[in-house]
C-alpha cells in the first residue's frame, strides 16, 4: 500500500521555501526517507546547510527537472505567473492525500484559530487521542514525527495551504469569507476559490460544516450542515437564536441551552464559531452535544482575540490585534459594550472601509485614533463625523498615551486595527504584545 513515505522514495525532491515548513519537510524526509535526493530552493541565499541549494529563479526555469516539488504556503504561484504542475505539491496536500479520513479541517477569513483550538479542546476533554497543527504554527509533517495511533488531526488551514490542492479533509468547517490576502491573490474570486478547496474535493462520505451566510456552495458532493442565524434556509445544522442553540435535522428540532454570560469567548461571532466546533465534535465522536456542551465554558480565548488586558487607571483595555479586516473590527465593537476609544490602522492593502466608516458614524465610540500607513486615509474619511474625536498618531505608543488621557473612566479602549500589521510590526502578535507592554508600563512614564 502506498503511503506518504513510499511516495517520496527514489524521487528527486525540491523543497521550495526555507522557512518553518521547509525545515520541517527536510526533517521529515531525513527521518522517514533517509538518503533521498533533496535540493533546497529559496529566493534568499542559504548557507550552512548540508544539502544543495538553488535559487528560486533557477528552480522556476527547471521545474520539470524534479519529481516532487514541496512548496511552502507563503510562495504565491500567481505572483510568479506559474501554473501548478503535477509535480508541485505541499505538506498539506500530501497529508490530506493519506490522512484525510482522520482529519478535521477548519478555514475562514476570521475565527479559524479559535475554532481549531476549541475543537481540539473538546476532543481532548472527551479523551480522544488528538493532534493539532497547520496554520497555527505546527507544520502537518510534524504531527507524523512521533505519531501514536492518533484518532483525529485537527488542522487550521489557511487559504495559502488550501490553494490548488486536490484533496479535502473528511470533516471541513468553512467559517466565513471576506476580502483578504489580495496581495497574494490577483482577485477576491481566486481567494474565495482557495478557501472553497476545503470542501471541493470531498465525497459523499464526507461532511461539510458551513456558515449559512456563505453563498454559491455548489461544488461539493459531501453532506452539508449549517450554522449561523438563518435557520429557515437550512435543512440541518446548529443555530443561535434568541439566546438558545437550536439543533435541526431531517427528523427533529431541539433546543440546547447556552449561557453566553458564562462564556469566556465574547461576541456573537464566537457563538457561531462554537456552533461549528460543537457540530464537528458531535460528528467525529458520535457523542450527543448535550453530553459535552458545558465544556465550552472552560475554554480560554487565545491571545490577541478580544483579549482583556485589564483595568488601568479606571480604563478597561482590550487587545484585538488579530483584526486585519474591517468586518472583524465591527464584530469586536458589537461584542463589547462601552467602547469609548478605538485604535485602528496599519498596513494599506487597498481594502474597502466604507462599511466600517458607516458603522462608526452610528456608533457610540467617542475617540477614534488612526495609526500606521492608513492613518491619513482613515483620518480624512472620519474627521468630519459629528461628535467624534478623530486623531492620528505616528505610532501605537502615542495612541496608547492619548487613550489614557482621553478615554472616559470606566469605559473601554479597544485596539482592533482592521488592517495588517506589517507596516510597523513583525506580525499581529508583535503588535498586540507591544500594545500590552505600552499599557502596563504607562505609569513608568509619568
Amino acid at each position: 500500500m502506498e503511503t506518504i513515505f513510499t511516495e517520496l522514495i527514489n524521487k528527486k525532491i525540491c523543497i521550495w521555501g526555507w522557512g518553518r515548513e521547509g525545515k520541517s519537510t527536510l526533517q521529515f524526509i531525513n527521518k522517514f526517507v533517509p538518503g533521498s535526493n533533496v535540493v533546497i530552493a529559496d529566493k534568499n541565499y542559504i548557507d550552512n546547510i548540508a544539502i544543495p541549494y538553488i535559487s528560486e529563479n533557477e528552480l522556476i526555469t527547471n521545474l520539470d527537472k524534479f519529481d516532487i516539488i514541496i512548496k511552502s504556503p507563503g510562495i504565491s504561484l500567481y505572483n510568479l505567473n506559474i501554473k501548478k504542475t503535477n509535480n508541485i505539491t505541499s505538506q498539506v496536500e500530501l497529508f490530506l492525500k493519506y490522512y484525510k479520513n482522520k482529519t478535521i479541517g477548519i478555514t475562514g477569513t476570521k475565527g479559524k484559530s479559535t475554532t481549531t483550538n476549541l475543537v481540539y479542546f473538546l476532543l481532548k476533554n472527551l479523551n480522544f487521542n488528538v493532534q493539532i497543527g497547520g496554520n497555527i504554527g505546527i507544520p502537518v509533517f510534524d504531527l507524523l514525527m512521533n505519531d501514536n495511533h492518533t484518532d483525529w488531526y485537527v488542522l487550521e488551514l489557511s487559504c495559502h495551504q488550501l490553494d490548488s490542492i486536490n484533496y479535502s479533509p473528511h470533516i471541513a468547517i468553512l467559517l466565513n469569507i471576506f476580502p483578504e490576502h489580495l496581495d497574494y491573490y490577483q482577485s477576491f474570486e481566486l481567494y474565495k476559490n482557495a478557501k472553497f478547496n476545503i470542501i471541493t474535493h470531498q465525497n459523499s462520505n464526507d461532511l461539510a460544516i458551513i456558515n449559512n451566510n456563505i453563498a454559491d456552495i455548489t461544488n461539493t458532493e459531501s453532506e452539508i450542515w449549517n450554522f449561523g442565524e438563518n435557520i429557515k434556509n437550512s435543512k440541518r445544522g446548529l443555530f443561535y437564536l434568541d439566546n438558545n442553540l437550536i439543533f435541526k435535522n431531517a427528523n427533529n428540532t431541539k433546543k440546547l441551552s447556552i449561557d453566553k454570560d458564562k462564556l469566556k469567548l465574547k461576541g456573537e461571532h464566537n457563538i457561531h464559531n462554537i456552533c461549528a466546533a460543537l457540530l464537528a465534535t458531535y460528528f467525529s465522536t458520535g457523542i450527543e452535544i448535550e453530553a459535552f456542551i458545558d465544556k465550552i465554558y472552560e475554554f480560554q480565548p487565545l491571545p490577541h482575540r478580544l483579549e482583556y488586558i485589564g483595568e488601568f487607571q479606571n480604563i478597561h483595555f482590550y487587545n484585538d490585534s488579530i483584526s486585519t479586516i474591517p468586518q472583524s473590527t465591527i464584530a469586536a465593537l458589537e461584542s463589547l459594550y462601552n467602547v469609548d476609544t478605538l485604535i485602528i490602522g496599519g498596513m494599506n492593502r487597498g481594502l474597502n472601509y466604507s462599511e466600517l466608516f458607516d458603522y462608526l458614524k452610528k456608533s457610540n465610540v467617542k475617540n477614534i485614533f488612526c495609526i500606521g500607513e492608513l492613518k491619513d486615509f482613515l483620518f480624512t474619511n472620519l474627521e468630519n463625523i459629528k461628535h467624534k474625536n478623530v486623531m492620528k498618531f505616528d505610532d501605537l505608543q502615542q495612541a496608547v498615551d492619548a487613550a489614557f488621557r482621553l478615554t472616559s473612566p470606566g469605559k473601554i479602549c479597544l485596539l482592533s486595527p482592521a488592517a495588517a500589521s506589517y507596516d510597523q510590526f513583525k506580525n499581529f502578535e508583535d503588535r498586540g504584545d507591544k500594545f500590552k507592554y505600552y499599557i502596563k508600563n504607562f505609569d513608568n512614564k509619568i
